[in-house]
């Protein structure tokens, strides 16, 4: 799904960034230390929120195929009840 590729994105976004402000050869990880703080929090909440983003549109494609399929077999259901 295109939501799990963007939260691995993030993720990854997420990890060059830290890994930025723990290389001691990054000339301006002083400088830039509460921004990278800032945007790792964000890309957190980021993450977090694509995940759960997907977790809802799976859960909704499932239960529009469960009522795809019951919708189906309603009308086989009735059938048998009236006769």
């Amino acid at each position: 799904m295109v939501l799990d590729a963007n939260s691995e994105v993030m993720i990854s976004l997420r990890n060059l960034y830290r890994d930025l402000q723990d290389n001691v050869d990054f000339p301006l990880k002083d400088a830039c230390r509460k921004d990278l703080i800032s945007f790792l929090a964000k890309a957190a909440d980021c993450i977090a929120d694509l995940k759960l983003q997907a977790a809802r549109a799976k859960a909704l494609a499932e239960r529009t195929a469960s009522r795809k399929t019951l919708a189906r077999h309603k009308p086989l259901f009735l059938l048998k009840i009236i006769s």
